[in-house]
């Protein structure tokens, strides 16, 4: 992805009558991300939640957020040791 680099730390022109004051420029450079994405698939059927008499898409999602957020703990964990 694309960035913009700091200014050049220039001493400032002082104008006169007889020179232009030069342009500086600002330049670019790249910039390297990593995308981070988790994917991960679930199933339940009628007959499921018939014979346990409970919702299992209920029981899915709830666990799967607590999963999500241990997930996203233990890597923040490793990121901040540089693993």
């Amino acid at each position: 992805m694309p960035l913009f680099k700091p200014l050049a730390d220039d001493d400032p022109q002082v104008p006169d009558d007889t020179t232009d004051l030069l342009v500086n420029k600002i330049t670019t450079d790249l910039a390297q991300a990593r995308k981070l994405g988790f994917d991960q698939a679930w199933s339940a059927t009628d007959l499921s939640a018939e014979l346990s008499g409970a919702d299992p898409l209920s029981a899915i999602g709830d666990q799967s957020a607590i999963i999500g957020h241990m997930s996203m703990k233990s890597y923040y964990y490793k990121s901040r040791r540089g693993i």
